[in-house]
């Protein structure tokens, strides 16, 4: 399929592109085609913070089929260009959305995980940035109730 067909009419042109081209190399050129991963684009995940719900939406995420279609990549595209906010701290909020997400897909059968490894991407034209983070499970609830979180630095 060639990427460029496809476009999103509710998203800017530009926004549907890169977000287009994204999906296109991690499905071609990156995930293995055994079918165990599946890449999804702009999810609308309830974010509980400081007892208030608002949406996280992720430009790309990638879903481990085996476990559950559980997040295991999220990646979010830089637009200060468009709007000066950091994409790190909007793509953190998503982690954090996804983990809470997979909580309360865990929370009936008793199996709650203690803490929760993701890879986060930040795109910016073809230079891609990522990191690899652990929330801890104490996070997530942290941010649902609105408690301070303090940095050990």
């Amino acid at each position: 399929m060639f990427w460029g067909c496809y476009h999103d009419f509710t998203k800017s042109v530009y926004e549907s592109s890169i977000d287009d081209l994204m999906r296109y190399i991690l499905f071609n050129l990156v995930i293995p085609s055994n079918g165990r991963f599946g890449v999804q684009t702009n999810p609308h995940w309830p974010l509980a913070m400081s007892v208030e719900g608002v949406y996280a939406i992720p430009d790309i995420i990638v879903v481990d089929r085996k476990r559950n279609e559980e997040t295991v990549v999220i990646i979010q595209e830089d637009k200060t260009i468009k709007n000066p906010t950091d994409p790190f701290a909007q793509v953190m909020a998503e982690a954090i959305a996804a983990f809470q997400l997979e909580q309360e897909k865990r929370r009936s059968s008793g199996q709650l995980l203690a803490s929760f490894p993701l890879l986060l991407g930040v795109c910016k034209g073809f230079h891609f940035s990522f990191l690899c983070v652990t929330l801890p499970a104490t996070l997530a609830v942290d941010v649902k109730f609105g408690h301070i979180v303090l940095s050990d630095k």
